[in-house]
């Protein structure tokens, strides 16, 4: 808020604050990532050379912060400094927060050039792995070259088996039971078609 008044026949800008409001309360990641600095250095100055900022201005950010919450974020013992209890459930919940955002611009470049990495393997059956997969998994390939492939011609019991001692991260084939501990998706299916030489009896 503001009022308009004169001083000295000059217009001048009166501004309002409230009591609650203070500098830096705007920019909440940087209060966040000075916080979780100083709680790992235990020291603003280190905190604030890791953020390449003067000490005066990491410890203003973490005074405001403390101020915005109504507590004390750290015992302070001369250069060396300590989370109080309440600095120890606010760094639990800030530092995750703080990570994904400084490794964010990676994590987003990885994912726009698709550089996912690993290992798949398949269980399929013989027709499956014949007929069925290799244009999924020319595709997929295409789509991340990154990505080590490793069939096995097994399906059913085998199959099943497999999936349970985590040697496999996937069967394609038909469900000889239901299981309670596997998640399944149809991905195909057929229509019975009988097939008889012409002058057979069933035509």
């Amino acid at each position: 808020m503001f009022s308009i008044g004169f001083f000295n026949d000059r217009l001048i800008w009166i501004m309002k604050t409230s009591s609650k409001r203070f500098y830096y309360r705007q920019n909440r990641l940087k209060q966040l990532r000075a916080f979780c600095y100083a709680a790992q250095t235990e020291s603003i100055s280190r905190a604030a050379e890791s953020m390449f900022l003067s000490q005066p201005t990491a410890s203003l950010l973490v005074g405001a912060l403390e101020k915005e919450l109504e507590v004390s974020l750290f015992e302070r013992h001369g250069p060396r400094i300590n989370l109080t209890p309440e600095g120890r459930i606010l760094h639990a919940l800030a530092q995750p927060l703080v990570e994904r955002l400084e490794t964010l611009p990676e994590v987003f470049m990885e994912q726009c050039t698709n550089k996912v990495t690993g290992r798949l393997v398949v269980a399929a059956g013989e027709s499956t792995l014949l007929y069925i997969l290799p244009d999924v998994i020319e595709e997929f390939s295409r789509l991340y070259p990154q990505v080590e492939f490793h069939l096995h011609n097994l399906t059913g019991r085998d199959g099943t088996a497999m999936l349970r001692a985590n040697e496999a991260d996937l069967m394609v084939g038909t469900m000889p039971e239901r299981a309670s501990d596997m998640g399944y998706y149809p991905v195909f299916s057929y229509e019975p078609v009988l097939m008889t030489p012409i002058d057979h009896p069933l035509t």
